[in-house]
């Protein structure tokens, strides 16, 4: 519920079209954080180390917020590949 308070406040109708990238996000909070912004009407983008997981995260959060979801699969330990 906080975390719903927060992203509403980020996400005004006035900047609801932001791209955010969320790292760790195909699964967890990360997923759950990707989902909620979408669904506040942010270009989402998840980003993580398991392709599968990605693919199968953004077609879910596609789905069910009817919003293209773009993912990247990185370690962002890897400051070169990020």
């Amino acid at each position: 519920i906080v975390l719903h308070l927060n992203c509403k406040r980020i996400l005004t109708k006035k900047n609801s079209g932001q791209t955010i990238l969320v790292t760790g996000g195909a699964t967890g909070l990360g997923k759950g954080m990707a989902t909620m912004l979408s669904n506040l009407g942010a270009k989402v983008c998840i980003a993580s180390r398991n392709v599968q997981a990605l693919q199968d995260t953004s077609s879910e959060i596609s789905e069910i917020t009817k919003n293209e979801v773009f993912y990247y699969s990185m370690d962002i330990r890897d400051h070169e590949k990020v």
